[in-house]
């Protein structure tokens, strides 16, 4: 019956993986490094704002706009560092399934 139903699916889930391939001057210290996805907020009017681990170091991106490209996706935003350290970050996800 509906109520008590159970859906599974064994299917390849996707990494959320990413490398940092574009910066302004106060985050070119981060170009070339790999990054995880920890979790993502839903903002009160429009938006995301992501949590990041960079080397074992979380960041909060705030998500500005997506480009979605033949073989990569870019995310560009506003990273933060949880001090006073903001800067300008593009993110390039390339998908690759979980083995």
């Amino acid at each position: 019956d509906p109520p008590n139903t159970v859906v599974w699916c064994k299917s390849n889930r996707m990494k959320a993986q990413f490398k940092v391939v574009g910066t302004n001057q106060a985050t070119e210290y981060l170009i070339g490094k790999d990054v995880s996805l920890t979790q993502s907020y839903q903002k009160q009017e429009h938006g995301l704002l992501r949590e990041l681990m960079i080397e074992d170091k979380k960041y909060l991106l705030d998500e500005k706009s997506v480009d979605f490209l033949p073989s990569f996706v870019l995310i560009h935003g506003l990273l933060s560092d949880g001090e006073e350290n903001v800067g300008r970050i593009a993110l390039e996800f390339t998908p690759q399934n979980e083995k």
